[in-house]
């Protein structure tokens, strides 16, 4: 796999809106770690709002969470209070396509 972006990010709160805090340039693998013990919401939508609304996966303190994202995908996140840290870890995976050129199906997690 190629070199990975390591990064952190302090969540936009609710007042506002969700922000974007990656783009995957190709099929990229995300690792996602809440730092801080307030609501976190990460989606692929900026439609994240409200918090209550199951838009956006609430993320767990202290958890890693791993999962894949297609070319072209943006992620969001939200808070309900300020100054909530998330660490990501963000992981090309180049030329993942089927030999028909579409691409292939991962399993996990989607939202």
């Amino acid at each position: 796999m190629a070199s990975a972006r390591i990064f952190s990010a302090t969540a936009p709160t609710v007042s506002s809106g969700g922000a974007p805090v990656y783009e995957a340039p190709d099929w990229t693998q995300v690792t996602v770690l809440k730092e801080t013990s307030g609501i976190v919401l990460l989606g692929t939508d900026s439609g994240l709002l409200p918090a209550s609304s199951g838009k956006g996966m609430p993320l767990p303190v202290d958890v890693a969470i791993t999962f894949v994202i297609a070319k072209g995908t943006k992620l969001y996140i939200v808070s309900t209070t300020e100054g909530e840290r998330v660490s990501f870890i963000c992981q090309l995976i180049p030329g993942l396509y089927a030999p028909s050129g579409s691409p292939i199906a991962l399993p996990g997690r989607g939202f």
